[in-house]
């Protein structure tokens, strides 16, 4: 597999050895966060290749890139912004799946949650929806809260205001 490089240094190039720049340094240090996160290589790659062309250089600081978490112990997904949208972009590697045969429920959960809460909350959430989740027909995409629910194109996580 591919290891995210660090970019062409944005000082100097070349000998007798390459000069780097603070947001060199930045970048390489938010690459290593997202390695201890547990993020693989190849999905850091194609996060900085989905902003690349926008953003050549240091497309991790510079480019619509974040991670998203449902809870405090979630890894959470590499995600990028598209208007009020954060799309999964380690999901973007399945442009094949065909998205619309599937009834997707996502079930989303308060945050601060953790342990066995987590486990609880998303029972509730599911026994309170139940009715509403049997219903769904093929290309149907919803979230449901403990609250409400409410329905959004595929692989689209909706924009936290």
């Amino acid at each position: 597999m591919s290891r995210p490089q660090a970019d062409t240094p944005s000082l100097y190039e070349g000998r007798p050895f390459n000069l780097y720049g603070y947001f060199d340094v930045a970048q390489a240090i938010a690459v290593r966060w997202l390695l201890k996160r547990g993020f693989e290589h190849a999905d850091i790659r194609g996060a900085l290749d989905s902003v690349r062309a926008e953003h050549p250089q240091w497309p991790l600081l510079r480019g619509p890139l974040g991670v998203g978490q449902a809870s405090i112990d979630d890894r959470g997904l590499l995600v990028r912004k598209e208007g009020e949208h954060y799309i999964d972009v380690t999901a973007e590697k399945f442009l094949g799946f065909e998205w619309a045969r599937y009834a997707i429920a996502w079930i989303k959960i308060d945050a601060h949650l953790a342990g066995i809460a987590v486990e609880h909350a998303k029972t509730n959430v599911v026994n309170r929806h139940a009715h509403q989740i049997v219903e769904q027909r093929r290309g149907d995409h919803f979230t449901y809260t403990r609250t409400s629910h409410y329905k959004h194109p595929p692989s689209l996580i909706p924009a936290r205001k």
